[in-house]
This record gives structure tokens, C-alpha cells and sequence, in this order.
């Protein structure tokens, strides 16, 4: 199980499979390029008692490798390792690449595990028909849904190959104590200072709903490494990880995901895990799946902070008792669509699927050309 760097709900995964191995028939193994990937340093150390975990490149921070250092140090733990399957990240990454091009090398089979869908596909035609090609090497792709079946399947994935399982974590992590102190009325923003993630729009939003809302607005806390801003009513408490965010959670009134557009957006199992409603932009690709308008959460459109604002005021005007059942049917959705077990299903299913056709030539000479990057946006 290939990832760029192995993070707490990368291990989740691994570690759950692990003790399923001998269910499956199976060895799980988990590699990573580095242990060290600065983009996401404050989510801390990812390791964890009986769990096998190996490194291509032990002694570099991912930011100093180029493709030539990943692709590498890729092959040869592979070769070093000699495994029947890789599960490996999709085409626009080099480790991708590279566990692409060692398992055509050593007939060996290979899954991809990526969460991309129509809404964060930018590359032109050209791009995609590559992908195309380069997807007759592959088994399979392991994807958070079958809501997203229908972009693998634009970009040449039978799509019996499509396999959901791959965006979960473990939610007992998250579970809020049935004795945990009544919530404090706030809205809650987890993330990172990029432009897509909406931050700014979030906080403008904020400040329409505070002129409207009357003598008691709610609070806005702001958890990750941004840069703090100059806003009434909002706190800036810098990256938490561990207890630190679960508190975070168990005492906001709802999650706020404001982003122009994410593949998946983890925060959503986590805040729900904790009971806690979420307000995400209708571009968000958890909220397709987790979020049901009104039922588990809220929904609105990416970059309209008037339309956010409002949708504020209309949650801080709700009961308690109202934003706790829709609480209970946040915990309900993400149990049901994202128990932690379902990549270990995926992972069988992906195994269990028949031999592929052999790739053209064109295919073949498509995924040795297409290197990948280290350096994507975002």
C-alpha cells in the first residue's frame, strides 16, 4: 500500500487491514516514499505498535526529491519487497508512476487509490486521453464511492473496476463522549491556508452573519496552520491534532467546509464521527455522499458568501435540540457510507477481480513516457 507519506488515517487503513490479513489470505504492507512531507508536518508522527511500515526514501524530506529520486527509490523497494499487488496513487503522481511502470515491468498487478472526480479534473483533452491510455495497465481503482464511477469510467476503468472503499478512517477516534460537556454555539473551520479551501470567503460570510444576526452571534474558531486574519468574533487557535481537535469538535455548534472544490474532504468523516452538522460547498466530494440538505448537514454554493452567510444565520437559529438529531444523522450517514472496514473490502475486492487485458502498445509506451510530478497544485 503506496502513499506519498503515511498520515494518522493512512494508518488507520493499514492498520485495520492488518488485522484482517489473515481473513483475506493476505500480507499487508505499507510503503511510503518519506516520512517527511512538510505539506502536512502538523498532523504529526504517523506510527503505530504492529504495523509494517517501510520507506523508499528515509533520509529525504518529499519536497527535496525530484521525479528521477521517487521513481527510484520506488522500484527498488518494490523489487526489494517483490509483492503480488501494488495499491498505489493515480497517474498525476510520480509514486503512481512508478509502481505503474514496476508492476507492467514484473507482471505483477496494480490498483490505483484516488478520490478525483469531474469537479477537480482540470487538465484538457489531450492530458486526458494519456490517462486513458496509461489506465489499460491498471486492475482497478479503489475511489471513496460509486458516485464516482462515472469519471473513471470516462477515463477507460470498466467500470466493474471502480471499487469504493478508499477515503475512511477510524470514527471511534472521533466519537463524542456520551458525558461530554453541552456545545458551545460557534461554527468550526479545520483546514489549510489555501485559496481553494475558501477561508476568506468563510470569513466574509462571518461578517455578513454577525451585522444581521442581532445581540448574540455565534463565535467562528479557526484550527490549522493559517495566517491569522483580523475578524471580530473569530478565534485562531493554529493546528491541533489528537485530543486537541476532537475537543474542538465536541464543542462546536457545526463545521463549516468552505472550499472551492476537494476531491473528498476527510474533515467531514471526522466532524460527523463527533456528531457534529456540517455546512459544505455543493463542490466538496464527501458532501455528494454524507450530506443530505437539512437531514445530516447543509449545503451551499462554492464562492457565494452571501448565500453562506445566510445559511448561518439560518443554523444558529435552530434549536438544540434540532441541531442534535441532525447530529445523530451526521453519525448515522458516515458509519453507514464510511466504516473503516470498507477499505479492507475494497482491497479484497480489488484482488478478487479477473485478470485485465493485456495493454496495447500505444498504452505501454504512454505510461513509460508519463512520469508524473512531485509538485501538484494544491
Amino acid at each position: 500500500m503506496l502513499w506519498r507519506s503515511y498520515l494518522p488515517y493512512s494508518i488507520d487503513r493499514l492498520s485495520d487491514l492488518i488485522g484482517r490479513e489473515d481473513a483475506l489470505g493476505i500480507e499487508a504492507i505499507g510503503l511510503q516514499v518519506t516520512a517527511t512531507d512538510p505539506s502536512y508536518a502538523f498532523l504529526g508522527g504517523a506510527q503505530r505498535a504492529g504495523v509494517r511500515l517501510e520507506t523508499c526514501c528515509p533520509h529525504a524530506r518529499f519536497d527535496e526529491l525530484d521525479v528521477t529520486d521517487v521513481r527510484t527509490g520506488v522500484w527498488a523497494a518494490l523489487d526489494r519487497l517483490d509483492p503480488v499487488a501494488v495499491f498505489a496513487p493515480a497517474t498525476p503522481f510520480a509514486e503512481g508512476m512508478a509502481a505503474i511502470t514496476w508492476a507492467l515491468r514484473h507482471r505483477r498487478h496494480v490498483v490505483l487509490m484516488d478520490d478525483a472526480w469531474e469537479a477537480t479534473d482540470a487538465r484538457g483533452p489531450m492530458v486526458n486521453r494519456v490517462k486513458t491510455l496509461i489506465h489499460e495497465c491498471i486492475d482497478g481503482v479503489l475511489v471513496p464511492h460509486e458516485v464516482y464511477q462515472s469519471y473513471w469510467v470516462r477515463l477507460g476503468v470498466a467500470r466493474e473496476r471502480v471499487i469504493s472503499g478508499v477515503d475512511v478512517l477510524d470514527n471511534r477516534r472521533f466519537a463524542r463522549p456520551e458525558r461530554q460537556a453541552a456545545r458551545t454555539p460557534s461554527f468550526l473551520f479545520v483546514g489549510r491556508d489555501l485559496p481553494r479551501k475558501g477561508l476568506d470567503v468563510l470569513l466574509d460570510a462571518y461578517g455578513r452573519y454577525r451585522e444581521r444576526s442581532g445581540t448574540s452571534p455565534w463565535a467562528l474558531t479557526v484550527v490549522g496552520p493559517v495566517a491569522v486574519r483580523q475578524a471580530d468574533g473569530v478565534r485562531f487557535t493554529g493546528p491541533l491534532t489528537g485530543a486537541a481537535l476532537c475537543e474542538e469538535y465536541w464543542s462546536a455548534g457545526a463545521l463549516v467546509v468552505p472550499s472551492d472544490f476537494e476531491q473528498w474532504g476527510l474533515v467531514l468523516n471526522e466532524a460527523m464521527s463527533a456528531g457534529l452538522p456540517v455546512l459544505a460547498t455543493t463542490t466538496v466530494g464527501s458532501s455528494r455522499v454524507l450530506v443530505t440538505d437539512g437531514v445530516t448537514g447543509w449545503l451551499t454554493p462554492p464562492g457565494d458568501s452571501g448565500a453562506m452567510a445566510r445559511r448561518l444565520d439560518e443554523i444558529a437559529s435552530l434549536t438544540e435540540a434540532t441541531r442534535s438529531r441532525i447530529g445523530r444523522a451526521a453519525v448515522e450517514a458516515v458509519n453507514h457510507h464510511c466504516p473503516l472496514s470498507a477499505f479492507a473490502a475494497g482491497i479484497a475486492s480489488a484482488l478478487a477481480l479477473p485478470p485485465r487485458r493485456p495493454p496495447s502498445l500505444a498504452a505501454r509506451l504512454a505510461a513509460t513516457g508519463w512520469r508524473g510530478r512531485t509538485r501538484l497544485l494544491g
